[in-house]
């Protein structure tokens, strides 16, 4: 069994107006794009993990 979602990732960031000085306006332009990840639910049982381990 396993599950796809999607989720956002930042794959740039831009400031405009750098380094701003007060009172003066700035842009900000951050570029997203949506993937798709496929989660698999990890099942373990009693006695297979020792401490420290997973």
């Amino acid at each position: 069994m396993s599950y796809t979602i999607q989720i956002p990732e930042i794959t740039s960031a831009d400031i405009v107006a750098n380094p701003v000085s007060i009172n003066i306006s700035v842009k900000l332009s951050v570029s997203v794009i949506e993937k798709t990840i496929t989660l698999e639910p990890m099942w373990y049982y009693s006695g297979e993990l020792y401490g420290g381990e997973v």
